[in-house]
């Protein structure tokens, strides 16, 4: 693993100390990086709807709820960041634009703190991860097998 890559994986929290992500990562197709990205955002999204129902009638801490809304909002920003522009093609300023959308509705989703504006940015995520799984599914199909 080159020094830049050593350098990227350690701000990786989750697969710091973890040598099966690690690995699963690294060996990853672009493709399959990207549903990576995806299911990591649907997680820590689940994880911050979980933290608004345990505060139901108690006094909150916000701690882990806004950690787990900050990861989310980092996995968008990093596959917005992602996107090639070199490439000439709507689909890219499409995408920019969804993944801005959704930024937003996790920046009002934090400072709301309700289990269905958290949901349906959820909702929202699993049916691109599905549209994203198609499409590298069509695409392989597409590609010759090799001999």
């Amino acid at each position: 693993m080159s020094d830049n890559n050593q350098d990227k994986f350690s701000r990786l929290p989750l697969a710091r100390n973890n040598k099966f992500v690690r690995d699963m990562v690294m060996t990853a197709s672009s493709e399959q990086l990207i549903i990576m990205l995806y299911d990591g955002a649907i997680q820590w999204l689940q994880m911050a709807k979980r933290e608004i129902a345990t505060y139901e009638g108690a006094i909150p801490d916000w701690t882990n709820y806004n950690k787990y809304m900050h990861m989310a909002t980092r996995v968008i920003s990093h596959l917005q960041e992602s996107l090639d522009f070199n490439v000439k093609d709507d689909t890219v300023n499409n995408l920019y634009a969804v993944y801005n959308f959704i930024y937003n509705k996790l920046s009002k989703a934090t400072i709301a703190k309700k289990e269905e504006d958290v949901e349906a940015i959820i909702e929202f995520l699993k049916d691109l991860r599905g549209t994203w799984a198609e499409a590298i599914k069509i695409q392989q199909q597409k590609l010759p097998i090799a001999q």
